[in-house]
């Protein structure tokens, strides 16, 4: 806490009442939970205080500021007070003694894999306290079996006030927001959290405690670190994704779908259609990683990638379309088992990512600089310089100029070196006849 005045009365000052709240709120830096009530009541003092002055005809002004800090002003109140008072203090402050911390993402499922590094860093930076992660309903399998979270807790989206008060139940100390909806922080505030860390782009941003700057052309797993770098410039960062998916899982989906040769995942479909690279190409890269390297092409996707995975398995001799056939524990056993991934901009991009599987991802409508790139030595993005590129952080469901050339002009011919250039050295099978 910082205290500035001038009091024209010293000996019946404010300012000497103020330097004992000091001490009871803050006898060391960061938080003393025994000091909450404190903290409330000082908020009302000022408040007061500032009204008081405002209704004495001598005019006032206090206010609220955000970023990790609350501050009041008074100004040119009635004599006997300090013509000048400023508080400033920040409102919590993450330190050793945390139990609980709380990670927010229910986004996309690539983004929801991306927060795996702010999971790892804020565990391996308060190891004595209990990290948890809220995640869209349907996607918390993602997370089976990862060391650094004592629980994964779904949400719907289907009401604010009844999960907030569930959250509120938990008693978490400190809460992370990637996640930048105006449904987030108004859940966030409401769960009563103290210390709720997000991002200044997010909506209703003002009900975090502390806002965090958004840097734009920077990767997001070093986006969501700022998060925590700004509650803790000493912690202890790890940027690479990382889930977990056992040897017992990779063993069963290759026998499900009669694995026995090693085998590359090709990843044709995506939410946004002009995100799609053409099924005819992703065919002919099929064919190539067959004749080229033995690999067996395995097509993946959800159900609503099923008829572009269709239009792909036609035109592969041997290839296998486990499309709509998997859950998402399956999907990632595919790809943690698997010598490469051809994919497009989405979520089999990070799960090559978390498992530091050679990647090759097509890139058409939009860019490196958005920061969804794939991670990895072995990682490499297919794009060509374009006039209209990008043309959204998501791309869109038609292409604006007409021509689709970011993906049309982006040939097979361009994207077989650096399939070669990532399984260079790797884990491949020798060139072989798969079905001789």
């Amino acid at each position: 806490m910082r205290i500035c005045g001038s009091p024209r009365t010293p000996k019946k000052s404010p300012r000497i009442r103020l330097k004992w709240f000091q001490k009871s709120l803050s006898p060391t830096p960061g938080v003393n939970p025994k000091g909450a009530p404190e903290r409330a009541a000082l908020t009302v003092l000022m408040a007061s205080w500032a009204l008081l002055a405002f209704l004495t005809s001598s005019g006032a002004c206090f206010a609220a500021t955000t970023g990790g800090t609350i501050s009041f002003a008074a100004l040119t109140i009635p004599k006997g007070f300090p013509s000048l008072c400023i508080i400033d203090f920040e409102t919590c402050r993450l330190r050793k003694y945390m139990k609980r911390i709380l990670i927010f993402q229910t986004a996309f499922i690539g983004d929801l894999v991306l927060v795996s590094s702010l999971i790892k860093s804020v565990a391996k930076t308060y190891s004595e306290a209990e990290v948890f992660l809220v995640c869209k309903k349907g996607y918390e399998a993602i997370y089976e079996g990862f060391q650094y979270l004592k629980g994964v807790i779904p949400y719907d989206k289907k009401g604010i006030r009844g999960f907030a008060s569930k959250l509120k139940s938990i008693k978490f100390d400190a809460v992370f927001s990637p996640h930048r909806s105006h449904r987030t922080a108004t859940l966030l505030f409401l769960s009563g959290i103290p210390l709720r860390v997000g991002f200044d782009t997010a909506g209703f941003s003002f009900l975090y405690t502390r806002r965090v700057k958004y840097k734009r052309n920077v990767h997001e797993v070093e986006r969501n670190i700022q998060l925590l770098l700004a509650v803790n410039k000493a912690a202890r960062v790890d940027l690479q994704p990382e889930l977990f998916v056992s040897k017992d899982e990779v063993g069963k989906v290759r026998e499900k779908f009669s694995l026995e040769f090693p085998f590359a995942v090709i990843a044709p479909g995506s939410v946004w259609s002009t995100k799609r690279w053409l099924p005819e190409y992703f065919a002919s890269v099929g064919k190539y990683l067959i004749e080229e390297r033995g690999l067996v092409p395995v097509i993946v996707g959800s159900a609503a990638d099923i008829p572009v995975a269709e239009k792909v398995f036609r035109q592969i001799p041997f290839a296998v379309n486990t499309a709509g056939k998997t859950n998402l524990r399956e999907l990632m056993a595919l790809i943690a088992g698997s010598s490469v991934v051809i994919t497009n901009d989405s979520s089999p991009t990070h799960f090559a990512s978390a498992f530091k599987k050679p990647v090759v991802t097509m890139f058409g409508p939009t860019v490196k600089e958005f920061g969804f790139y794939p991670l990895g030595e072995k990682a490499k993005v297919a794009e060509i310089p374009l006039y209209c590129r990008p043309c959204g952080i998501h791309g869109g469901k038609r292409c604006r100029e007409g021509h689709f050339k970011c993906m049309r002009d982006l040939t097979p011919e361009k994207v077989f070196p650096l399939i070669d250039e990532v399984l260079k050295d790797g884990d491949f099978a020798e060139k072989r006849g798969v079905g001789s």
